[in-house]
């Protein structure tokens, strides 16, 4: 089978997930065998991030002059802002689930 990021999502999602569905134990050690080989394949496959093209949430480049972004979040009656080198996704800090920015701006240098 061809490695591709989806199938190796799957095959991610499909180790021992009986057992961490069922919150059951799980050899510790084959885990880390499993995974050390799995992240080398995975390694394969996705491109780092300076070869991204594209300002979305996966895709923070380096260049020259770094772009600055402002970044605004709200969830769970919380409002928040960060500044990182991309338009990316931030932690809720009530509930820690993964949230997208409601606005963004390009800021300079000056500005961040």
């Amino acid at each position: 089978m061809t490695n591709t990021v989806e199938t190796l999502m799957h095959e991610a999602l499909d180790y021992e997930a009986e057992a961490f569905d069922g919150d059951a134990a799980a050899n510790a050690a084959d885990l880390v065998d499993w995974f050390a080989e799995w992240r080398e394949r995975a390694k394969a496959v996705v491109r780092p991030v300076s070869e991204r093209a594209g300002a979305d949430a996966s895709a923070c480049t380096e260049s020259e002059e770094p772009m600055r972004y402002l970044n605004r979040y709200w969830h769970c009656g919380e409002e928040w802002e960060d500044t990182w080198s991309c338009m990316c996704n931030d932690k809720c800090p009530v509930c820690g689930a993964e949230i997208e920015p409601v606005e963004s701006e390009a800021i300079s240098e000056e500005d961040g």
